[in-house]
């Protein structure tokens, strides 16, 4: 199994870049460092790491090697370690709403819905009711979406060879490119959204950020393959 230590290490420099983001972008100074531009890395780590972790791994079946993907485990692993710390964000922010110590206030109709969206954890996939009390939490609902198809996501890219991988990676970059001129350019040009509207969509809604988790299960899989011995894993880049 690789060893992870260093991506813990690029994680935690990233988030700092968003703390200091989001603290200086709110003081009085107003002056933006661009802490937006590490979600990408996030996700794509996300996927990458979830491979490493969860993709080499065979399970017992019947005291017999299995090669199915224990999707069971992968999801324990996943909601013991995130939803308690989630959770626990989620209702100390509620009461801060009434007390108005919040972005909107206790009759904002429209976030009370992305509260409750929240609570299931789907505010980012529908995002019209806002993203509710504790609004950063939207990386954690969009992260969900992204582990409920990882099983699949994985079984289809051990599927594929060397040279596929590479290609799928290459493609699914081209496609985040793509969307992400679609919606600054061509959607505000042609209706009444705005920048700002398609910011949104195009930065926070897991259907256009699927493509770059996808590229970092990609490449854990050649990286397991690797470490498997398929040293051809290290010439199926396609540039």
């Amino acid at each position: 199994m690789f060893e992870t230590t260093a991506l813990t290490g690029l994680r935690g420099l990233a988030a700092i870049h968003l703390v200091l983001f989001h603290s200086i972008g709110n003081c009085s100074y107003n002056f933006n460092i661009y802490g937006q531009v590490q979600m990408p890395l996030f996700f794509l780590l996300s996927g990458f790491s979830c491979t490493l972790g969860y993709g080499w791994k065979k399970h017992q079946i019947n005291n017999e090697e299995n090669n199915t993907f224990d999707s069971g485990s992968f999801y324990f692993g996943r909601i013991s370690r995130i939803l308690p710390v989630y959770y626990f964000c989620y209702f100390y922010s509620l009461p801060l709403i009434p007390l108005g110590h919040h972005y909107f206030g206790p009759n904002d109709i429209f976030h009370w819905g992305g509260s409750v969206a929240a609570f299931f954890l789907v505010q980012s996939w529908i995002m019209v009711l806002g993203y509710g009390a504790n609004g950063p939490s939207w990386t954690v609902s969009t992260l969900f979406f992204f582990y409920l198809l990882f099983p699949i996501l994985l079984k289809f890219a051990q599927s594929q060879s060397n040279y596929g991988l590479s290609t799928l990676m290459a493609g699914s970059f081209i496609l985040e490119i793509i969307f992400g001129f679609f919606m600054y350019y061509f959607v505000p040009a042609v209706s009444n959204y705005t920048f700002d509207d398609s910011y949104w969509p195009a930065t926070a809604s897991p259907f256009s950020r699927l493509p770059v988790f996808f590229m970092g299960i990609c490449a854990g899989v050649l990286c397991n393959r690797i470490q498997d011995g398929d040293l051809n894993a290290l010439n199926s880049m396609i540039f």
